[in-house]
């Protein structure tokens, strides 16, 4: 493995402990799944801390419509996360070349870190266009597995 690739692991174990990676065949479903399980959790805690601000802003109607469609998008998100084609058997099944995994893990990473954003943010417009970006990402990753 590269010198290159070994740091992005690295570093996604940061985020999801037992993480292996994607480079033995026979697990790399369940290194997916791991990993979008993970997402799906970290989506939900943000998405607990969003229902919070419904009772928050519940006399102030336009915040309350800007809290509820945030939460509808992150819905969204999630679903689509959760409900991800498992394994993506195209990517999984044959041998995965060095381009191929760093691509992989550097959009692994970039989600994880767009995560990392999302937590702290506070301003609903700012929320919304990092849901996008991580949504964008997602979608990116997808495309190398298929």
């Amino acid at each position: 493995m590269s010198d290159r690739n070994l740091r992005l692991l690295e570093k996604l174990i940061l985020y999801i402990p037992g993480f292996h990676g994607y480079k033995e065949r026979e697990l790399r479903r369940e290194e997916d799944k791991r990993l979008r399980d993970k997402i799906v959790a970290e989506l939900e805690d943000v998405r607990y801390e969003l229902l919070g601000l419904e009772e928050e802003y519940f006399n102030d109607v336009k915040k309350l419509k800007e809290v509820e469609d945030l939460i509808a998008k992150l819905g969204k998100i999630r679903d689509k996360v959760e409900h991800a084609d498992y394994g993506y058997s195209g990517f999984f099944d044959k041998q995965i070349n060095e381009e191929e995994l760093t691509k992989m893990y550097q959009h692994d990473l970039k989600m994880f870190e767009s995560l990392e954003g999302i937590k702290k943010e506070e301003d609903f417009r700012k929320l919304k266009t990092l849901f996008l970006a991580f949504e964008k990402e997602f979608d990116e990753r997808e495309k190398i597995c298929m």
